[in-house]
């Protein structure tokens, strides 16, 4: 999923396939309008996005929000194709077949008209919105707020590589949820895997997220160290009923015009070659690290004393998801 922002909104949520965005009004981030990008998957390469605004926005909103989000595809995608939803200016009844209404509105242009299923009687197609959309000026400003790039928090971060965790989790067959964020208790998601058939085994794995390479800090010798910040998370990572995983995701470089169009180019002439990654955290790598504290505390350290440890991950995908469904599952049906 892509995010974009706009210049009178903000993002207000976000979630794998969807984004909420809210204009900025006087009043306050919580009393604007709400504006929404949904995406629905038709199969690997294709989808349908889906924009969603509020009752009350203006026409001049609704385009500029339609334009950025149609740019950004223009640019993303191989093809794009516009599809829009008419309602009848007299009685509000929606009017039938979105890309045949779409193709008479290319072929006749200003003058394109249907009738009414309802009221009989007609709809101009060429209205408003089409006008704003079709307006130069409106479609510059656009594509400048296109190039502006969203600030995320924290705490969006922490949110996108929760998405990302649990699509690579998915695309395993296995069973996970995300520990609510208002218990800080070192621990974000709980794994549960699953056999062949997709059945639960009753097996947990529980996983510690860290979105950004600032948690590390790379030595002398090449070795990267995670700080151990709260002494209570040593306790929760060595008391839970199963192995308890740090993951650490290294954000995707931002690109520059030149480095957009070598991945564009790259895409077409190599379209298996992911040096030129589009998602958030392309890196993301995973460490157990439950058994090492342990270990440590076993040699007679308390958590208050344990500062560091050695980071020595290895990337978190299907083979090393079903790697450790396999050492747990079945090294618990041979014990």
């Amino acid at each position: 999923m892509s995010s974009w922002r706009l210049s009178s909104g903000k993002l207000q949520e976000l979630w794998r396939d969807a984004a909420e965005f809210r204009t900025v009004s006087s009043a306050g981030l919580s009393s604007g309008r709400a504006l929404a990008v949904q995406l629905q998957r038709n199969n690997a390469s294709e989808g349908t996005i889906t924009v969603h605004t509020a009752a009350g926005l203006s026409l001049t909103e609704q385009a500029q929000f339609a334009q950025l989000i149609h740019g950004h595809l223009r640019e993303a995608a191989d093809s794009v194709e516009r599809r829009r939803h008419w309602l009848c200016p007299h009685c509000h009844t929606p009017k039938g077949n979105e890309e045949v209404l779409m193709k008479r509105l290319e072929r006749d242009g200003e003058t394109a008209r249907v009738a009414c299923d309802a009221c009989d009687r007609s709809i101009p197609l060429f209205d408003a919105l089409e006008r704003l959309l079709a307006d130069p000026l409106l479609r510059r400003q656009a594509e400048s707020l296109g190039a502006e790039k969203p600030q995320l928090t924290s705490r969006r971060k922490g949110k996108l590589l929760l998405l990302e965790v649990g699509a690579r989790l998915t695309s395993a067959n296995q069973k996970w949820q995300e520990i609510s964020p208002d218990e800080d208790d070192g621990i974000d998601l709980q794994v549960e895997f699953t056999d062949d058939d997709g059945n639960g085994t009753g097996r947990f794995l529980y996983l510690q997220l860290k979105a950004g390479p600032s948690h590390l800090r790379r030595r002398a010798d090449g070795r990267e160290m995670f700080a151990i910040k709260k002494p209570r998370w040593i306790r929760a990572w060595t008391q839970q009923p199963g192995p308890v995983m740090l993951v650490i995701g290294r954000e995707a470089p931002k690109l520059g015009k030149e480095d957009r169009v070598e991945k564009q180019r790259r895409q077409f002439a190599e379209p298996f070659d992911d040096r030129y990654e589009t998602r958030a955290f392309p890196d993301v790598r995973w460490m157990e690290i439950s058994s090492v504290l342990q270990q440590q505390m076993v040699s007679g350290l308390r958590p208050e004393e344990i500062k560091q440890i050695e980071f020595v991950g290895e990337t978190l995908d299907m083979a090393s998801v079903l790697r450790w469904r396999n050492r747990i599952v079945l090294g618990a049906r041979c014990a």
